[in-house]
């Protein structure tokens, strides 16, 4: 039997927008592959922005937001209790209105215990939750 690779999926418009803001924003002092490191939380991402912006780092509010995204996207943590909608958007790489199921699932029904609590969620898959799991606290 022949088996056919599949091309990967392009990247979503949020994708594309985060890598522009990133290459702006960043791109312009130091090569964007510098960005590396342990997975960190939102808010020590936003100290290393805010750290950057000190030091001449340059964008608008939406870019500096898309920044951060990109950031947690790609070596990002985040609290899945605690989380607003846009961080577990990125930490999870899910589309923002599931993002926003799970917000609304932990306020009606309570903090996630485990990653089977998180994947109950109605259209978030277990696979998913599974893949990123190193990227998520309880």
């Amino acid at each position: 039997s022949v088996v056919v690779a599949q091309a990967p999926a392009p990247p979503s418009p949020q994708v594309l927008a985060e890598q522009a803001a990133l290459r702006q924003v960043c791109g312009v002092c130091h090569d964007t592959a510098l960005v590396a490191g342990p997975l960190r939380a939102p808010e020590v991402w936003e100290e290393v922005i805010q750290a950057m912006v000190a030091m001449g780092a340059t964008g608008s509010d939406r870019q500096l937001r898309l920044v951060a995204s990109s950031l947690l996207r790609q070596y990002g943590r985040v609290n899945v209790n605690t989380g607003e909608a846009w961080q577990i958007a990125a930490a999870l790489d899910i589309e923002a209105p599931l993002a926003e199921a799970v917000v609304r699932w932990r306020t009606e029904r309570g903090a996630f215990a485990s990653p089977d609590d998180l994947a109950a969620v109605p259209g978030l898959e277990a696979q998913t939750v599974n893949d990123r799991r190193e990227r998520l606290e309880f």
